[in-house]
């Protein structure tokens, strides 16, 4: 857990795709963790798809400036692994606007949580972006100011430091075969910065 929001392992990822019972519903929870998007931004994307470009394994994001009045939302490149891009397309294909609601959003991960005996504490919203989040800052730690900008992460201010906040994330523990299989995922991901 970091900041109350449960981290994933690549077991707890398999275990809810095992459960999943529709393919919009698997697409946008595999779009999601393959991103790190926030929910409004992912429905943003399903309505302007120029912004993905499968060869360069890039999302040029461009924010909907009518968002912008906490400047939360911020223009970047959203690199992906090789897998990811398969990830992209299936929702592209069978997606649909969906609820950007938190409580929504939260609502159908406890729900599979329940279905896997998961405690649904530290599960929602925001845990497929975090998750996001430490997979790449555990599998390329030396691209961290990468990741920083392209999940567009804000440190938790005031309650730490920037540096403390990036701390917690860096020191969520894998196993050695966790790593293994988070590398896997995330394969590729570095050439797709490397050469853009």
């Amino acid at each position: 857990m970091v900041n109350g929001t449960r981290i994933f392992s690549p077991y707890d990822i398999d275990a809810f795709m095992s459960v999943i019972g529709t393919a919009r519903s698997m697409a946008t929870f595999r779009f999601f963790l393959a991103t790190g998007l926030r929910y409004r931004e992912g429905n943003f994307v399903l309505q302007n798809p120029g912004m993905f470009d499968p060869d360069a394994r890039v999302i040029h994001f461009k924010a909907n400036k009518d968002w912008n009045r906490e400047r939360r939302y911020k223009d970047r490149e959203i690199y992906l692994s090789y897998a990811d891009v398969d990830c992209i397309h299936l929702f592209l294909s069978v997606g649909k606007p969906m609820s950007t609601k938190q409580e929504e959003v939260t609502k159908y991960m406890k729900f599979w949580a329940g279905k896997l005996n998961m405690s649904p504490i530290g599960v929602g919203s925001m845990a497929l972006r975090k998750t996001r989040f430490v997979w790449l800052m555990t599998a390329f730690p030396e691209y961290e100011d990468v990741i920083v900008a392209s999940l567009n992460h804000n440190a938790n201010l005031p309650k730490c430091s920037a540096d403390d906040d990036l701390a917690m994330y860096k020191s969520v523990p894998f196993s050695d075969h966790e790593r293994e299989r988070i590398a896997a995922y995330l394969h590729g991901w570095d050439t797709a910065v490397d050469e853009s």
